[in-house]
């Protein structure tokens, strides 16, 4: 016969793994939706188009200037005029894991300090993103947090980079 405390011992350990069970266990069983899905080749989510679309003259299919330890940097540089660029941050979180503080603190500590260095000259957006604002000067920076993502797009000014920007949310998460 059980002793009333191996029965709450054993009820205390069934429950704990229910709930992991129906919550996940911060590794691998989490729903997808919650993972961090960092692109192969963050370039070929917009295409020349997209951005010819949005800015109103022609621009190539962008291409990658920079891979670094949690960033990714792309390029559309037209005949003439502006170069369009976007770059997408994630800092501390690993491909294909749930986002950990350390994670979404890297992402958001440095989304804080850009803002926090520019705070003059920044213009709110509402409704992209957890938080987003736009540096309009000398080129239109839009700067948008969402989770783990930190995604920087640069364009002629705020209208096009936040829809470039918006354009490239869609496609991230």
């Amino acid at each position: 016969m059980l002793s009333r405390r191996a029965v709450t011992e054993a009820a205390t350990l069934l429950g704990a793994a229910l709930v992991l069970s129906a919550c996940g266990d911060g590794e691998g069983s989490a729903n997808s939706a919650d993972l961090v899905r960092v692109p192969a080749n963050l370039c070929v989510l917009l295409s020349g188009a997209d951005i010819s679309q949005a800015i109103g003259r022609t621009f190539p299919a962008p291409q990658r200037t920079q891979t670094g330890l949690g960033e990714q940097d792309c390029n559309s540089v037209p005949t003439s005029g502006n170069t369009m660029s976007f770059k997408l941050f994630w800092g501390n979180c690993v491909d294909g894991k749930p986002p950990n503080m350390d994670c979404l603190n890297s992402v958001s500590n440095a989304f804080a300090t850009n803002k926090q260095q520019t705070i003059s000259a920044v213009q709110p957006i509402s409704g992209l993103g957890d938080q987003a604002f736009c540096l309009p000067a000398p080129f239109a920076s839009v700067e948008v947090l969402k989770r783990w993502i930190y995604l920087t797009v640069v364009a002629d000014d705020c209208a096009q980079a936040q829809k470039l920007a918006g354009t490239l949310l869609a496609q991230l998460t």
